[in-house]
């Protein structure tokens, strides 16, 4: 599902205070999603809905990467929000 979430990480996860190191986020973030179910992948020339994979590769990293860092996870209700408070661990250098 497109959760959008942040999990693995140095221990804890979302909104429970928890560490996370912002390799590990990067990782989880370009790591591999199945597109079924409720969240099928629609063709645009035929319109048919089915199964795929989506996939984010970063071909070229740049020498100054700028990163927004979530601070609330929204549930499935509206106004439905906590906000959160894990601590991100930022190497100053990221290979």
């Amino acid at each position: 599902g497109g959760t959008g979430g942040f999990g693995g990480g140095s221990g804890g996860g979302s909104g429970s205070g928890g560490r996370l190191c912002v390799v590990d986020c990067l990782r989880t973030f370009t790591e591999d999603e199945v597109l079924e179910g409720s969240e099928p992948f629609k063709c645009v020339r035929c319109k048919a809905k089915g199964s795929a994979t989506k996939r984010l590769r970063v071909r070229r990293w740049p020498r100054v990467l700028v990163l927004h860092l979530k601070r609330f996870q929204f549930g499935p209700g509206p106004g439905s929000r906590s906000k959160l408070s894990n601590v991100v661990e930022i190497p100053a250098e990221i290979s």
